[in-house]
């Protein structure tokens, strides 16, 4: 979009928010007692229902989740990681007389840790029993519900915590000069099977060194995985990040060779690993309670998580009572102008002292629409660079606490005024947790990248509602 365009958006967008931001009310139901002409507050209920998100996409992604949380509400979450690697380099070789030193498996720390900071864990590392990519373009998609085959151990790594704080000094190999220390962003480094994996690794190199997908059919990977038995307090999902600019992950192979002169020369080689050779296995054990509130309405407590988990199927009902106050009173004919409409949801499983949640709610959410064939699509005011109408995603909002404690808030003026004017039709509109970053798009696809879930107020909550508020104009 022009940056001009943008900013007439945006401050046509402010001058409305400062405007609706003076007009109150708390009533639940039509209003009837208005006047033709002028502008109107109503303020209705909304349907709200917990309904299972769909599996989501683990690879390519911005960071990738492992772990196992343990969460008072939703119950348990595992997510487990499998990888592959590129060769160092086209026909690389270790050298007819190399001797192994050390294998360690590093892997970058993301920027979410959702849980405990201070659980105990044993990761335990195996070598994949099937190829991960399907072809040599690495453009392999997989799912949150693909399960992953290994076999043999290669090694363990017990963890007082993911110390994704926490930044690392390690000693680098330097060819042909004395070895440095350098320090590095925060990362799990893993020790393996060093005679093991460097035999699979030579294996491997023997049979196609040139192309990293014949490599890879023949060094399959690994796979990453939590023991639930000795996860100690809560436990917690973080995120490794394969995808940013300076990643680093990989296997270090650390080997030996004799130079000419006949000394014994230590090398290093990263076979490195990417956003597009990973994926996560995630697996929701969620209670009997909660199972007991899908699709139903009638509960306190609707629930939205990410990693596949849950999402909420919201219903205006009331839309269809404004829109016959408007044909009994105006005419068939006369339609009604939404000035402001917005989507008001409170969160009530935030963490606060007492309420025995630890967990912080999530930052942001999404809202979005689906057609007649159940395809995911942005409501007119989120529909980036789709609609003239769209806001920037600060002014469409769906972000924490941003306007009002606990509470998110939705700008959706002009999909309430398509659905009263048969310009849309609601099959379905949902709601789910996504990442807090500015992206620039729509953002309606489940998320993977963010572990943060919510807690939202159901139909009979007694302290809290999720509600529609509209100011609109009635015509003369």
């Amino acid at each position: 979009m022009p940056q001009t365009k943008y900013y007439i958006y945006s401050i046509l967008a402010a001058f409305t928010i400062i405007f609706a931001s003076c007009q109150k009310s708390d009533l639940i139901g039509i209003d009837t007692g208005s006047e033709n002409g002028k502008s109107e507050i109503t303020t209705s209920a909304v349907d709200i229902a917990t309904v299972p998100e769909d599996s989501v996409i683990t690879t390519g992604l911005s960071q990738h989740p492992f772990g196992f949380l343990k969460d008072p509400v939703l119950g348990e979450t595992e997510a487990k990681l499998a990888l592959a690697f590129n060769l160092p380099s086209s026909g690389f070789s270790f050298g007819k007389d190399a001797t192994i030193d050390s294998v360690v498996l590093v892997l970058k720390y993301g920027n979410e840790l959702y849980g405990d900071s201070i659980s105990n864990y044993t990761i335990r590392v195996a070598e994949l029993a099937e190829v991960f990519p399907r072809s040599a373009s690495n453009s392999t998609t997989y799912y949150s519900t693909k399960t992953w085959q290994s076999t043999g151990l290669l090694g363990t790594k017990e963890l007082k915590a993911f110390s994704y704080g926490d930044t690392i000094r390690v000693q680098q190999i330097v060819d042909g000069a004395r070895d440095t220390t350098k320090k590095f962003a925060p990362h799990a480094r893993i020790q393996l099977g060093a005679a093991s994996v460097f035999t699979k690794l030579k294996s491997a190199l023997a049979i196609d060194s040139v192309t990293n997908f014949g490599f890879q059919k023949n060094f399959k990977g690994l796979y990453l995985t939590l023991d639930p038995g000795v996860i100690t307090n809560k436990g917690a999902l973080t995120f490794f990040d394969l995808a940013s600019a300076n990643n680093f992950s990989g296997l270090e192979v650390y080997y030996k060779n004799r130079t000419s002169a006949g000394a014994l020369d230590t090398n290093m080689a990263v076979f490195s690993t990417s956003s597009g050779l990973a994926a996560s296995n995630v697996i929701h054990n969620h209670p009997a309670s909660v199972k007991a509130n899908e699709g139903n309405v009638n509960v306190s407590e609707v629930y939205v998580q990410p990693l596949g988990g849950y999402r909420a199927k919201i219903k205006f009902t009331e839309l269809e009572a404004l829109k016959a106050l408007v044909a009994k009173t105006a005419g068939e004919n006369k339609t009604i102008t939404i000035n402001r409409a917005e989507l008001i949801i409170p969160e009530v499983g935030a963490a606060t002292p007492g309420t025995g949640t630890y967990l912080a709610p999530a930052p942001r959410l999404t809202l979005y629409r689906t057609d007649i064939a159940g395809v995911r699509q942005p409501i007119p005011d989120n529909a980036v660079q789709m609609d003239p109408r769209f806001l920037p995603e600060p002014l469409f909002d769906g972000f924490y606490g941003r306007r009002k404690p606990r509470e998110y808030r939705f700008v959706v003026t002009s999909y309430v005024q398509d659905l009263l004017t048969g310009r849309l039709k609601e099959f379905d509109t949902f709601i789910s947790p996504i990442r807090a970053n500015f992206t620039g798009q729509a953002n309606i696809n489940a998320a993977a990248n963010t572990a943060r879930r919510a807690v939202l107020p159901g139909k009979l909550n007694p302290n809290s509602k999720v509600r529609l508020s509209i100011v609109y104009t009635q015509p003369d």
